[in-house]
């Protein structure tokens, strides 16, 4: 058995791993700092709703307790109702934990749809505040990529938020944000924002239109370009639109990635 392509894939795993590690050091563990700064206001928000509800649902519990009355069902939709606000107001607080701690870049699987719903999911708060409404569209097929879960989320959040707070001033009309998740040919393609409405509608290369309060976004494209990905983006009057393309994993890479020891002797 020829073990000279596993080992291949394996240097070029640890290679990719090496230079998403000296990325997280250079700039990303910073980056996701400044982006919790910028959503200080709606992790707030976004743990005060649900810990509020559990001590008004706790209180009501006990009062239907002390009545002596059977109060089973109202007790069930109580506790039921507590759980789902402890679990979100854990999985806010998690996000958050997992933004600030450091860490070593590891290679995976990544489901980009899962991804995608978590972002959403975490931006939500965001999105309220600004009267702005989310939509994802998913991939209708697996869409996998290979790379650091964490930073690949840092970025979709990243661009979520941001173009959440560039959304121009509306009085007559609701704003509408668009998340899509395309898995054309080898590549899965993201597209982030508003649909451009005015200019030629092509997106363009980040780097050419960066400005110095854009940096999130400048690290955004680094950690893109690591994943041996690209960041495009586009303005009109109606937002901002970002489009974000990663290869995509075939099925064949898939099982290759999943088999973490090389074949046996015993198979040839």
């Amino acid at each position: 058995m020829d073990f000279a392509p596993h080992t291949e894939r394996m240097f070029e795993k640890g290679s990719q791993e090496q230079r998403l590690q000296n990325l997280e050091e250079s700039g990303g563990h910073a980056a996701r700092l400044r982006l919790l700064g910028r959503m200080t206001s709606s992790f707030v928000l976004d743990t005060r709703q649900p810990l509020a509800v559990i001590v008004t649902d706790c209180g009501t519990a006990q009062r239907l307790l002390a009545s002596g009355r059977d109060t089973t069902k109202q007790m069930e939709v109580l506790l039921s109702r507590i759980v789902e606000c402890a679990r979100w107001a854990d999985e806010v607080i998690g996000f958050a934990d997992r933004m600030i701690a450091r860490r070593v870049s590891t290679l995976a699987l990544v489901d980009i749809n899962s991804l995608a719903k978590s972002a959403v999911q975490f931006s939500q708060c965001e999105s309220f505040s600004r009267a702005v409404t989310l939509h994802l569209a998913h991939s209708p097929s697996r869409a996998l990529a290979l790379g650091d879960e964490l930073q690949l989320l840092q970025v979709v959040v990243t661009l979520l938020v941001s173009t959440l707070q560039q959304q121009p001033a509306r009085k007559a009309e609701r704003h509408a944000v668009h998340l899509c998740i395309a898995d054309i040919g080898d590549e899965i393609v993201l597209d982030i924002g508003t649909p451009l409405t005015s200019g030629n509608g092509k997106l363009e290369d980040q780097r050419k239109r960066t400005t110095k309060a854009d940096s999130e976004v400048v690290m955004c494209r680094s950690i893109v370009e690591a994943h041996k990905g690209a960041l495009e983006y586009g303005r009109g009057r109606s937002g901002v639109m970002f489009r974000m393309r990663l290869p995509r994993v075939s099925d064949r890479l898939e099982r290759s990635h999943s088999q973490s020891e090389p074949p046996s002797l015993e198979d040839n």
